[in-house]
């Protein structure tokens, strides 16, 4: 057995929390502060030469070392998550003050500071916002740690080496003196002093909180390793065999004198076995002797015979080192002759244990030829040939050479069968209906009412059998209504829709247009026809979109209607006239109780006439608001008069012009004079 060291790094774990997007950043420390992430969001290193030491592992140059003077590392990145899980090793050579692992703190973050340091042998951290919470006291100077702070947005955890040991409330608090929202690895937040003094290795941020049993299997993935023997040399009855299994770890890998990188093999022959193991920070490997001890070995007859004109002889004289020998039939005999069908066991006894031997002699019997015809449908294969025993040779006419075949299609099969005694052809005729017709009917069309349309096709094979939805059983049938009408084929393996569509478009008409009039300001709004309708023109231009208007000026309109049976044409009349609506507003009044020119009043001729009159005072603020259309203003405010000068009015109107309904507003101003 050989044991050594090796400077070797073993990278082999990989979970969900670490692929796809959960991962942000790695910094592995293997020569460089560099992040091994697809984020690349690389550290920056301060202080004296950057110093890589010996990780957990043993290996050298794989753990960056900070002094406890000046050194430290900037990421320039917040890694500000609601949900986050920080994790990294790390190695105090100094316990005692305040040794800040890694720290962002400030009032900005919108999930709180976050720091992890060594105080006084005990580890504090806050995971997300305020207080600092002390989680592992005891902490040994030049021992590896493994910790992890996890945020969620409800609690954070803080665990080492895979045990949660505390818990508290997460908040947005951070610090406003010395803050800076950048993680750093080595100083406090303020870059200036509680410099961490030890090792720090793979550390890794992630935007997803991990549970407990992920924590735990992170631990045991990063952790070393102790590696263990094989077996003790041992020795093997023939036939027999047993197993061997090695720890299944990630980080540990195995190779087997016969190429196998699996952590289990099975023996089952003498010899000499050797096995590397292989861990980040050792190999070993180790042999195994095995030899071999000669059971009884059994017959194992199993066989099928035509006739027997020759005994079959069974001696266990010579068969390993049997003691004794005990049959099914209560025979002890270590020799026996059979010429006929037997099914016996033996019981070999042996220094090995027990050996069960079987004989089991058939006499096969003469077979006769198969003749079938079967019906099936394409979609339904059958399954031919009754020749279910595995001691007969089967050639299909299809080359197949399994004692069964599926088929769906029409025609003649054959098989040839060759038995241990006999050889027979067995025949089977399938037949197949014929498929439907592929056919899409075109849509038809009935041009003028009254009209009908004949739909339908003919049926050529006797075996198809049809209908109408609606029961009728003829090819062709005559339709005047707009629909869809369903035939429907059967060939007795599938059934089959064919849709006629018929459009009665002598119902599908336009309603006409009828004459009209409009403002100057107006226009007529139309929705352009949906089917039948192909195009629409109005005085030769195609209108495109789903409406169109007309207006302006007083013209006559033809529209032509296009549909698959020709054209369909309206014309309307289109009248454009003035739709001025005349209003009569005093430019001043004197309300003095004279009964002449008392109050503002708002005169129009026309129809319907309707308003709403807001009067103002050289402030902007609001004297008068009518309540109907006769309620003038009487120069008063609030019950008492108002004064002199001039007012400023807003006036909105509606009115019928013409027979359609029009609006506007007015305004300017009134003088007031007492």
């Amino acid at each position: 057995m050989l044991r050594f060291s090796i400077a070797l790094f073993l990278w082999l774990f990989a979970t969900s929390f670490l692929s796809g997007q959960c991962l942000r950043a790695h910094f592995m420390f293997d020569g460089n502060t560099a992040d091994s992430s697809s984020y690349a969001n690389h550290g920056t290193a301060f202080g004296g030469t950057s110093v890589y030491g010996t990780d957990r592992y043993g290996i050298p140059n794989r753990a960056y070392y900070f002094d406890g003077i000046n050194d430290y590392i900037d990421t320039y990145t917040t890694y500000d998550y609601q949900d986050r899980t920080v994790s990294f090793w790390f190695k105090p050579t100094r316990t005692s003050g305040i040794n800040v692992m890694m720290t962002q703190d400030d009032n900005s973050l919108t999930y709180g500071s976050f720091h992890c340091l060594v105080t006084s042998g005990t580890i504090q951290g806050r995971a997300g916002g305020t207080p600092a919470i002390f989680f592992h006291p005891n902490t040994n100077a030049n021992w590896w740690y493994f910790v992890v702070l996890v945020r969620t947005a409800n609690t954070n955890y803080f665990y080492v080496n895979g045990q949660l040991m505390a818990t508290s409330n997460p908040n947005g608090n951070g610090s406003s003196f010395g803050a800076n929202n950048d993680l750093v690895f080595g100083v406090n937040r303020m870059r200036s002093s509680n410099f961490f003094q030890g090792y720090l290795d793979d550390v890794m941020i992630m935007n997803c909180p991990m549970d407990s049993i992920a924590v735990d299997s992170l631990y045991n993935a990063q952790s070393p390793v102790n590696l263990v023997n094989l077996p003790a040399d041992t020795t093997l009855c023939a036939g027999d065999a047993f197993s061997i299994s090695m720890p299944n770890h990630p980080n540990i890998s195995y190779l087997w004198d016969n190429g196998s990188t699996s952590n289990s093999r099975t023996i089952n022959q003498p010899g000499t076995y050797w096995l590397q193991s292989i861990s980040p920070s050792d190999t070993l490997i180790d042999t195994l002797n095995v030899s071999l001890v000669e059971p009884g070995r059994p017959y194992l007859i199993d066989t099928l015979v035509c006739s027997l004109n020759n005994p079959i002889q069974v001696d266990y004289s010579n068969r390993g080192d049997i003691t004794s020998v005990q049959w099914s039939d209560g025979s002890s005999a270590f020799s026996r002759s059979f010429n006929g069908a037997t099914s016996l066991t033996a019981v070999l006894n042996s220094p090995c244990g027990p050996v069960v031997d079987s004989i089991n002699i058939r006499i096969e019997p003469s077979i006769a030829p198969v003749i079938q015809s079967i019906s099936t449908c394409p979609s339904n294969p059958v399954l031919i040939g009754p020749r279910t025993n595995s001691a007969y040779q089967v050639q299909w006419s299809t080359g197949a050479n399994q004692n069964q075949i599926s088929v769906s299609a029409a025609g003649t099969y054959w098989a040839l069968v060759i038995s241990p005694c006999d050889t027979v052809v067995d025949s089977f005729y399938v037949d197949v209906p014929a498929a439907l017709p592929v056919y899409e009917p075109d849509s038809s069309y009935i041009c003028e009412l009254g009209d009908s349309v004949q739909i339908g096709f003919p049926v050529t094979d006797p075996d198809h059998s049809y209908a109408w939805a609606d029961g009728r059983q003829t090819e062709f049938r005559y339709v005047k209504n707009t629909g869809i009408y369903v035939f429907t084929l059967n060939n007795g393996c599938e059934l089959k829709d064919y849709h006629f569509e018929v459009f009665n478009i002598a119902e599908a008409r336009p309603a006409p247009i009828s004459d009209t009039s409009l403002c100057l300001n107006q226009a007529l709004y139309f929705q352009v026809p949906d089917w039948p309708v192909l195009s629409t023109t109005i005085n030769g231009y195609t209108l495109q979109g789903e409406s169109f208007s007309v207006g302006g000026q007083s013209n006559r309109y033809i529209i032509a209607y296009e549909q698959a049976c020709g054209f369909w044409r309206d014309t309307f009349d289109l009248e454009v006239i003035s739709c001025n609506c005349e209003i009569v507003l005093a430019d001043a009044f004197t309300p003095n109780g004279d009964n002449l020119n008392d109050v503002f009043e708002i005169k129009s001729a026309c129809d319907n006439f309707d308003y709403e009159l807001s009067i103002f005072n050289r402030w902007g603020n609001q004297v008068f608001q009518n309540q109907a259309v006769d309620d003038y203003w009487d120069g008063t405010f609030k019950g008492q008069p108002s004064a002199p000068g001039v007012y400023v009015y807003k006036l909105y109107y509606e009115s019928t012009i013409n027979g359609r309904r029009t609006e506007g507003v007015k305004q300017g101003t009134v003088r007031v004079y007492r």
